[in-house]
């Protein structure tokens, strides 16, 4: 029984290997001068992409907080019955 159980075991270790030996043998890679992979990099730096985001946002603030604020108007009634919603009551 657990010489059985071995051999299947043995078969599907030997057979996912050689699955992961032909199709890693099968990818490429391109080669790269210098000047590009230095543009890949800064392009995927994410550190740069969030100093260019908070830049973004303060632009955004202070033009913000050079303009008035939107004028509002209020409406309220004091002391109003709510039961027979007279005003002279």
């Amino acid at each position: 029984m657990f010489q059985s159980l071995a051999f299947v075991a043995i078969r599907r270790v030997f057979a996912a290997t050689l699955l992961l030996v032909t199709t890693t043998a099968t990818v490429c890679a391109a080669e790269l001068s210098i000047e590009e992979a230095g543009q890949l990099a800064l392009k995927n730096d994410y550190a740069l992409q969030a100093i260019h985001a908070r830049s973004r946002s303060m632009n955004e603030l202070s033009v913000a907080a050079d303009t008035l604020p939107d004028p509002v108007l209020k409406v309220g009634f004091a002391n109003l019955p709510t039961d027979t919603f007279e005003l002279g009551q």
